[in-house]
């Protein structure tokens, strides 16, 4: 259970300091929302060749992860 938490805990981080960065940046924002309806064509579901073709998104989610770790208090930057 503890690592149910755990993993729940840090993902919420995770999306609330992309959501966070988003709304600074909103030039990255509306990017990101371009690349997100050009390859999500399908209404059935996300599959694998669709996340992979999403370059822009993978990097915000890098870039986030850089600057803010999802572990609070122990990389300060």
């Amino acid at each position: 259970m503890m690592l149910f938490i755990a993993g729940t805990d840090t993902t919420s981080h995770v999306v609330h300091n992309i959501l966070l960065m988003l709304l600074e940046h909103p030039e990255e924002k509306t990017k990101l929302l371009e690349e997100i309806n050009e390859n999500m064509t399908e209404i059935d579901g996300i599959s694998i060749e669709v996340l992979q073709k999403m370059k822009y998104m993978d990097c915000v989610i890098k870039e986030t992860l850089r600057l803010n770790s999802p572990a609070i208090g122990l990389f300060q930057r």
